[in-house]
């Protein structure tokens, strides 16, 4: 659900946006304890969704550098260029996850693909 139509539905249904994300009518001794278990759920909401885009974005760009590499190969062309760039930008992108997450999986990821993206350069100078 697009959450910018919540408050245009909760005054078409004449109930507030709580009632709507808590799923009932929320009496109003515990209006404060549900929007909190909201909030929370619609910060996790967010926070999964946005690893979910990341991860198909990653998925398709690696396909498609796979894709030209085994073009590369078939067309017997080099090929180092483009497995630079793919651990290039995947190191990118696991930084950027680190820096959202403060994982420190995801930093060590990060720098394995650093290593190797330099290793690439070297390996082509």
């Amino acid at each position: 659900m697009d959450m910018s139509l919540l408050k245009q539905l909760s005054e078409i249904l004449g109930v507030s946006v709580n009632d709507i994300l808590s799923g009932e009518k929320i009496p109003e001794d515990k209006v404060k304890e549900k929007s909190e278990e909201n909030i929370i759920k619609l910060s996790e909401f967010n926070h999964y969704k946005s690893i979910t885009i990341g991860t198909i974005f990653i998925l398709v760009a690696i396909a498609i550098i796979i894709i030209i590499i085994i073009y590369s190969l078939i067309k017997d062309m080099e090929c180092f260029g483009y497995t630079t760039l793919l651990f290039g930008f995947t190191a990118v992108v696991y930084f950027y996850k680190y820096k959202q997450n403060n994982n420190r999986n995801l930093l060590l990821c990060a720098w394995c693909m650093i290593i190797a993206f330099i290793a690439f350069i070297i390996s082509t100078i």
